[in-house]
């Protein structure tokens, strides 16, 4: 607003509003029009004439007041927070003649307080001294709101910034430190308080400045990028930082600005590292589980197909450990385990792999060697360290297992025919005798196509109703008569061929075909016992034959004594024969219910082969034993072998003292005979006496001479 050139028309204007004429001069209406016309509120007023004060439309109109008729004051409409400060300003210019300015609330006719710039100036006359002060008032609400707005924004921004756990760092285009919160001070450490205007990357480890430029090359051309450092100052404590790298955005931003925040992210990566290793790892043994150790095993076939190598597989079956766990109890077996493992691993370079692939079964994958010989002398290297007995609980275990090896490429070429060939290599040194170990040969390929081959003639026999039992007497040596019958097993081929079942002798290690042929041969034999009965043939007794597989279901004892009724058979009428192999294997937890059932139902149970097995007597004692058959290895040789005779004369002294009948088996000469009669043996079968014969040839057999005993 320009200030007013008269003077004269200023007092006239002055003096016709003091006197309030009754028809205002042309003078005082032309000022009036101009100051209506301005946008803003004019307002003016005369100290030398005390509180007058002037004010145009635009104030009532804001105001809805007109201060120069209704006696109040300009101060009273002044918001109460903002008074005393707008009258010290204008007290303070009005005092020194200096332009006055002051921003506070005004009420405004809505009943609302609004904000307003109020400006104004004095006007001096000739002599200095101040004759009026003219000014305006705007309304600047609208904008006062936004300005808090922003500053209410920017404060939140900074607060958050600084109380923010994360770092947060804002760089120029140059990747100098412009700003740092708390949070970046404390993790630039030392340097953090002089870290203003110092460059980012070379405060970072050097391992990862590469990653750290290129992510704030990509935020210059406007691009987020992100990027993790490694920090170990201590080998213990690695501490790992994600960094995210942006652009500032929006304008008014530096040019070229970046932002940088980062977060401690070790705990996560720790957790995830945890879970990675739990994933991949046996928690009994810590070693590598099946699944990583595949992987492990994949990627080194890649990396020896490239670089034109070799790898060697091992297999490692461990021996005997169902037999601590059933003598000892699982924490023998699981301290077994981890001895075992820790020998493994204790046999092998770094570079190589041990992984535990499920139960008592390990792999290790020797990532590069020369030649096969190499891998035979690392396998038989182990072996040797398996060996050496380990004290668990005061006790001393053996600590045995069984390798089968295969080579790449020799002897095979891809994951899974190495797997295949190490375990067709495992399964022959546990067929010759475990604790060996046992290189792939091709040869075991065709053992497997025979055992294939055994399998399939098996389900077609068992199909066609081909299995069938034949019988072989058993004598009581102190009468020689007959005392009952072994039921053999027999199979007929497709041209009515009798076969042994050495012919057929994978399929009792089958879990499906194995109760298959004991469900047939029961049958048949419930339904020859069942005839004789009724015929009157007096035959003692039948043995029946089981294999560790039946027992795995759970239910043999129910089927069997089921097809007993089925037939009308008393089981007193039976025997079962079962080997220690049947304690030992998978399922071996359901055979002591299963046996304890048949000899309730009074079913005379028989241990065959005695004296090969493992733990004998403790299974003399926990199972309901009544027959200790003696195994045909040591009737043999006991007139040549002072031992098998010393063995022989122990177990049926064992027998005796327990209330057992003993069996033996394998009698083929009247020397044999004499022997086991001599010294209390129970019952002789053999060659000497009989082979095996169908079942129509038993009433004759049992109707022939009285005794088929020797008599020498």
């Amino acid at each position: 607003m320009k200030p007013l050139d008269h003077r004269s028309l200023l007092a006239a204007a002055i003096a016709e509003m003091e006197d309030g004429p009754a028809r205002p001069s042309r003078t005082l209406n032309d000022l009036r029009a101009v100051l209506d016309q301005i946008p803003q509120m004019v307002w003016a007023s005369f100290p030398e004439h005390g509180r007058f004060e002037y004010y145009n439309s635009r104030w009532r109109e804001f105001t809805g007041r007109a201060l120069e008729s209704d006696g109040s004051t300009r101060r009273d409409l002044i918001h109460p927070d903002d008074r005393e400060r707008a009258i010290a300003a204008w007290e303070s210019c009005r005092t020194s003649g200096e332009p006055y300015q002051a921003e506070y609330r005004l009420m405004h006719q809505s009943g609302e307080h609004r904000w307003i710039l109020s400006r104004g100036q004095a006007e001096r006359d000739s002599g200095g001294e101040i004759m009026c002060w003219y000014g305006t008032c705007t309304d600047i609400h609208e904008l006062v709101l936004a300005r808090h707005a922003l500053a209410a924004s920017e404060r939140l921004n900074r607060t958050i910034i600084a109380a923010s756990g994360d770092s947060i760092i804002l760089l120029d285009g140059e990747g100098r430190i412009l700003f740092a919160n708390a949070a970046a001070i404390d993790e630039l450490g030392q340097q953090g308080a002089r870290s203003i205007g110092t460059d980012w990357l070379e405060g970072l480890p050097g391992s990862s400045r590469a990653a750290a430029k290129a992510a704030l090359d990509g935020a210059l051309a406007g691009e987020r990028a992100r990027f993790t450092t490694l920090r170990m100052a201590d080998p213990d404590e690695p501490q790992w930082r994600d960094y995210m790298v942006s652009p500032v955005a929006g304008e008014g931003a530096p040019g070229g600005s970046v932002v940088v925040s980062s977060r401690d992210v070790t705990e996560q990566r720790l957790a995830q590292e945890r879970l990675r290793w739990t994933s991949n790892h046996d928690a009994l043994t810590r070693l590598p589980n099946r699944a990583y150790f595949h992987e492990c095993l994949e990627e080194a076939i890649r990396q020896a197909k490239s670089a034109g190598g070799r790898i060697g597989l091992l297999i490692v079956d461990v021996d005997d450990l169902k037999q601590v766990n059933d003598a000892l109890g699982h924490d023998a077996g699981d301290a077994l385990l981890c001895a075992f493992a820790e020998r493994l691993a204790a046999s092998v370079t770094e570079k190589d792999v041990v992984g535990r692939l499920g139960g008592d079964e390990f792999g290790i994958l020797l990532t590069s060697v020369e030649s096969e010989e190499e891998v035979e002398a690392l396998a038989a290297a182990a072996i040797e360290r398996l060996r050496e007995p380990f004290l668990c609980d005061g006790r001393l275990l053996d600590c045995r297992g069984s390798i089968g090896a295969s080579v790449y490429p020799d002897k095979g070429t891809h994951k899974a025919e190495l797997l295949k060939h190490a375990d067709l290599a495992l399964y022959a040194a546990k067929s010759a005798g475990r604790v060996q170990a046992v290189m792939f040969q091709s040869v075991m390929r065709a053992e497997m196509q025979t055992r294939s081959s055994m399998l399939s003639l098996t389900r077609d026999a068992v199909r066609d109703s081909r299995i069938l039992p034949y019988y072989q007497p058993k004598i009581d040596l102190r009468t020689g008569r007959i005392s009952g019958f072994e039921a053999l097993l027999r199979w007929r081929d497709s041209d009515g061929q009798i076969h042994l079942p050495a012919t057929i002798d994978a399929a009792f290690e089958d879990r499906d075909l194995a109760p298959a042929i004991t469900e047939r041969i029961v049958a048949r034999v419930s339904a020859d016992i069942a005839r004789w009965l009724d015929e009157g043939v007096d035959f003692g007794h039948v043995a029946i034959n089981s294999a560790a597989a039946d027992f795995r279901t759970g239910d043999f004892a129910d089927r069997l004594l089921f097809q007993l009724r089925l037939a009308s058979v008393e089981p007193r009428f039976c025997q079962l024969e079962v080997t220690e192999t049947v304690f030992l294997g998978r399922g071996a937890e359901c055979v002591e219910t299963a046996l304890k059932q048949l000899s309730a139902a009074g079913l005379r149970i028989a241990l065959d082969d005695f004296g090969t097995g493992y733990a004998s007597l403790s299974h003399l004692k926990r199972f309901p034993v009544d027959v200790l058959k003696i195994d045909r290895s040591f009737v043999h040789d006991l007139q040549s072998d002072p031992e098998d005779a010393a063995i022989i004369r122990g177990v049926i002294n064992l027998a005796k003292s327990l209330g057992l009948e003993v069996v033996a088996e394998g009698v083929e000469t009247a020397a044999q005979e004499c022997f086991l009669r001599e010294h209390g043996c129970d019952v002789g079968q053999g060659f000497l006496y009989s082979k095996a014969v169908p079942a129509e040839e038993v009433p004759a057999l049992l109707a022939g001479p009285e005794s088929l005993m020797s008599r020498a």
